[in-house]
């Protein structure tokens, strides 16, 4: 069994932080929404096995689409 957030593998970081941006758009009662998530955070850092080491770099990246209707 892995420890998800700990120094084993995977060893992923508990901490992520990014920027979020979006726009949306009313037309009458229906309104669309589009929302874009870049983390800044490399979320699993670099592990070494024995000898060999291993640079990942993974961030996360979010696309969000919102269609809502007005009562």
């Amino acid at each position: 069994m892995t420890d998800t957030f700990g120094k084993t593998k995977p060893g992923l970081s508990r901490t992520d932080y990014g920027l979020s941006g979006g726009l949306g758009v009313g037309f009458k009662k229906l309104a669309l929404v589009v929302n874009y998530e870049l983390g800044l955070t490399n979320i699993a850092p670099a592990i070494e096995e024995g000898t060999t080491s291993s640079s990942r770099n993974y961030k996360n990246r979010n696309l969000s689409i919102t269609i809502g209707y007005r009562l």
